[in-house]
C-alpha cells in the first residue's frame, strides 16, 4: 500500500528537489519504526526485508502504471522500455544518434510523441502554444517558468533588428582577423577549431582571444564533455540535483564555470566598450536598471557558449564538406558569392546576403543545429491540448524533433539529398527541368566524386507531380516566440563568415571525405556536434596587393610605352592579337583553374 502511494506522489508531483525525494522514501521508514516502537535487534532483519521490499514494489507499481492500458498516452505506440522509464533512452543519447533511432521510430509509427507533423508547429509552439519543460528551462539555467521569462527579455533585446545592425562592424572585425589566421596557416588545418574560436571570442567581446593566443586552456574540450553530461541531463533532470551534490562528479563542468566567471567579471570591470552580448546581458543598455547578481550573468554566459558559439561554429562547417564533396554546387555558390562580392573587395553585412539561397537552409535542413528540438510540456493544472486527432493529456511531454521533420518524405522530395536547388525550385527562380539532380548523402563518395558532372551522369528526373517541398516544416531553430533568440545572430554570422572564406579562398578536402562517415559524425547531443574535417586552402583570384608582384604590372607599363609609340590601327590590330592569344590559354588551362591565377608562388615558381 506504502509503494502504491509513493508512486502515486512522484507521478503527480514532479519535482526534482532532493528534500523531496528523501521526504517520499523515508517516510515509510519512519512510520514504521514509530509503530513498531523500534528498539529490538530482532527486528533489523525485518526493517532490512521492508526497505528492501519497498523499493521494489515502487517500482513495479510505476512501471505497471506507465504501461496500463488506462494510462493516458496508451494508445501512443513506442519502445516497451519507452514506456516504462527515461533512464533507457537517457543512456541511448550518450552515443550521440538518439536523432536517427527518434527517426526510424517515426517510421514505424505515428507523428505523435515526438511529433513530426508539420502542421502542430503553429498551434504548439506558437504564440498561444505550450510553454517549455522544466527540463528546458533547468537547461538554460532558471529555476522556473516565471524566471526564465524574466531573463529572456536582455536576450530579445539583444538580437533586436536594432541591435543586430550595432554587431555587423563587431563581426566584420572578427572575421577579417579569422580570415588572418586562416591565411597563415601553410598545411592541412581543422577549420572547425577556428571556427569555434571566433565564435567564442564574439560572444565575449574583447574579454577573449582565442584566435589570437590559442585555448590554453582547453576550453572547448571541456565544453564538448559538458554537452555530453547536460544532454544526460536533459533527459534525466532529476539526476542533476544528485550529481551535482557529489564532490568532482561534475568536473568539467565547474571547471568551466569557474573559467566562464572569471571572464565574466574581467568583462564587468573593463565595461562597455562594444554593445556585445554581454552588454544587454549585463543590463548595459538600460543604465536607470541595476546589474543582474553575478552569478545570473555566469549563469547566462554559459548558456551563450552552449547555445550560441557552440551552434555557431557548428553551422558554417556543415556548408563547407556538403560544397566540397558537390562541385557543381560549389560553383553555383562561389557565382553567388562573387555575384556579389567580388575578390579583392570587401565583405559587409549587405541586404543580399538574405538572397543568397545556396548558402544556409539546405546544409541547415540536413544538419540541423539541435536536431531534436526542444521539448514542451503540458501544464499539469491544464486542459488536455488537442489538435486534430491528436490529445496530449496535462502534464504529458513531447517533442517536435526537427531531424524527423526535416527528413520526412512527406516534407521534402530526396529528404537524404544535398539539393540546395530545391529551394530555388519551390521559389520559381528555376524550372524543375533545369535542377541539378540530387545526391543523397548516404551515397558512397565514388558517386559524388566522380569525373563525370553529375548533370551529365545517367539519372531519373524528379517529375513535377511528385515534387514536395513544404517550408513550413523547415524549422532549423524552432518557432515562435520561444524559439532560439540567436536566430538572426547566427544566420548573420553564418553568411558573413562563409562567404568570406569562400571570396579569398578555394576550399578542397585534405582526404577523401565519405559523406556517410561525416553523418554518421553527425552526433546529437542536444547541440549537434561538429565531425572533424580537415581542408586545406588556397588563395583564390588576383588582389591589389599581389598585383606588382606579377607580369602583369610589367605589361601594363610597357603597353603605356607603346601607346605613345604606335598609331591606333597599330594598337588595335595588337589588341586582337593578344585577345585571342588569351582566349586561347585560358581554355588551354579551363580545366585547371589554378594555373589562371595570377598569384605568384614564390617557393615553387
Amino acid at each position: 500500500m506504502t509503494s502504491q502511494v509513493g508512486s502515486q506522489l512522484f507521478r503527480r508531483h514532479e519535482t526534482y528537489a532532493i528534500s523531496y525525494h528523501t521526504t517520499v522514501l523515508l517516510l515509510p521508514l519512519g512510520l514504521y519504526m514509530y509503530l513498531k516502537h523500534f528498539n529490538q535487534a530482532a527486528d533489523v532483519f525485518t526493517l532490512v526485508f521492508y526497505y528492501a521490499a519497498y523499493p521494489t514494489c515502487l517500482v513495479f507499481w510505476t512501471i505497471l502504471c506507465r504501461i496500463s492500458p488506462l494510462h493516458p498516452l496508451a494508445h501512443h505506440p513506442g519502445p516497451f522500455w519507452c514506456k516504462t522509464s527515461k533512464i533507457w533512452w537517457g543512456l541511448l543519447t550518450l552515443r550521440g544518434y538518439s536523432h536517427h533511432r527518434l527517426r526510424a521510430l517515426h517510421e514505424r509509427g505515428p507523428n505523435e510523441l515526438p511529433i513530426r507533423d508539420p502542421d502542430t508547429i503553429g498551434p504548439l509552439l506558437g504564440t498561444s502554444g505550450v510553454p517549455k519543460s522544466p527540463s528546458m528551462i533547468g537547461g538554460t539555467l532558471a529555476s522556473g517558468e516565471r524566471e526564465h521569462l524574466h531573463r529572456r527579455r536582455p536576450w530579445n533585446h539583444a538580437f533586436a533588428s536594432v541591435a543586430m545592425k550595432e554587431y555587423e562592424p563587431m563581426i566584420t572585425r572578427r572575421t577579417r582577423q579569422l580570415l588572418d589566421r586562416l591565411a597563415e596557416q601553410n598545411d592541412i588545418l581543422s577549420l572547425g577549431k577556428w571556427l569555434n574560436y571566433f565564435s567564442y571570442d564574439l560572444i565575449f567581446g574583447g574579454s577573449s582571444e582565442l584566435l589570437r593566443d590559442g585555448d590554453a586552456n582547453n576550453i572547448w574540450a571541456l565544453l564538448n564533455h559538458v554537452i555530453v553530461f547536460e544532454n544526460l541531463i536533459l533527459h534525466l533532470p532529476w539526476l542533476g540535483p544528485y550529481i551535482g551534490s557529489i564532490p568532482g562528479a561534475s568536473g568539467p563542468l565547474s571547471t568551466l564555470v569557474a573559467h566562464v566567471h572569471k571572464i565574466s567579471l574581467a568583462r564587468i570591470e573593463r565595461g562597455s566598450s562594444t554593445r556585445d552580448l554581454f552588454h544587454y546581458l549585463n543590463n548595459e543598455d538600460l543604465p536607470d536598471n541595476p546589474p543582474p547578481p553575478t552569478k545570473q550573468l555566469v549563469d547566462d554566459s554559459i548558456l551563450a557558449i552552449v547555445a550560441g558559439a557552440d551552434t555557431t561554429s557548428s553551422a558554417p562547417l556543415r556548408v563547407i564538406p556538403c560544397l566540397a564533396t558537390h562541385p557543381e554546387a560549389y560553383a553555383k555558390f562561389q557565382a553567388e558569392v562573387d555575384k556579389f562580392f567580388p575578390p579583392g573587395e570587401d565583405f559587409v553585412a549587405l541586404p543580399e546576403f538574405r538572397e543568397m539561397h545556396y548558402l544556409s537552409k539546405c546544409p541547415l535542413r540536413l544538419y540541423p543545429p539541435a536536431p531534436g528540438g526542444g521539448q514542451r510540456k503540458v501544464p499539469a493544472d491544464a486542459n488536455p491540448v488537442v489538435i486534430g486527432s491528436i490529445v496530449i493529456p496535462p502534464g504529458t511531454c513531447f517533442w517536435l524533433h526537427v531531424y524527423s521533420l526535416h527528413r520526412d518524405t512527406r516534407n521534402f522530395t530526396h529528404p537524404d539529398a544535398f539539393w540546395p536547388d530545391r529551394w530555388l525550385v519551390a521559389s520559381g527562380r528555376i524550372a524543375l527541368s533545369d535542377a541539378l539532380p540530387p545526391t543523397s548523402v548516404l551515397a558512397p563518395s565514388s558517386q559524388l566524386q566522380h569525373s563525370t558532372p553529375s548533370s551529365k551522369r545517367p539519372h531519373t528526373p524528379t517529375p513535377v507531380q511528385e515534387f514536395t517541398h513544404n517550408e513550413s516544416a523547415f524549422r532549423p531553430f524552432s518557432h515562435g516566440p520561444m524559439n532560439c533568440a540567436g536566430k538572426n545572430l547566427a544566420l548573420l554570422e553564418l553568411r558573413m563568415v562563409v562567404c568570406a572564406i569562400l571570396q579569398r579562398f578555394r576550399v578542397t578536402l585534405a582526404e577523401r571525405l565519405d559523406p556517410r562517415d561525416y553523418e554518421k559524425g553527425f552526433e546529437d547531443y542536444f547541440a549537434a556536434s561538429r565531425p572533424v574535417v580537415p581542408v586545406v586552402l588556397e588563395p583564390r583570384g588576383a588582389t591589389s596587393h599581389h598585383f606588382w608582384l606579377n607580369e602583369g604590372g610589367t605589361v601594363y607599363i610597357e603597353r603605356l610605352l607603346l601607346q605613345l609609340l604606335h598609331t591606333p590601327a597599330d594598337r588595335g590590330f595588337s589588341f586582337l592579337i593578344g585577345y585571342k592569344s588569351l582566349q586561347d590559354t585560358l581554355k588551354q588551362y579551363e580545366e585547371n583553374p589554378k594555373y589562371q591565377w595570377l598569384v605568384i608562388d614564390s617557393e615553387t615558381g
